[in-house]
């Protein structure tokens, strides 16, 4: 299991959220919604 916890306080929305892949690839995943389970996969080059 590779979950990862954020806790955001007060907020609702994180507006930005930037992933750096061990493969160099950069992801960016804008205007998610607080209190969800995502599932996110590193996308191919």
């Amino acid at each position: 299991d590779k979950r990862v916890h954020f806790g955001l306080g007060h907020d609702s929305v994180v507006h930005e959220l930037e992933i750096r892949w061990p493969s160099g690839i950069v992801q960016v995943l804008k205007n998610m919604k607080a209190d969800q389970i995502l599932r996110v996969d590193e996308p191919s080059k």
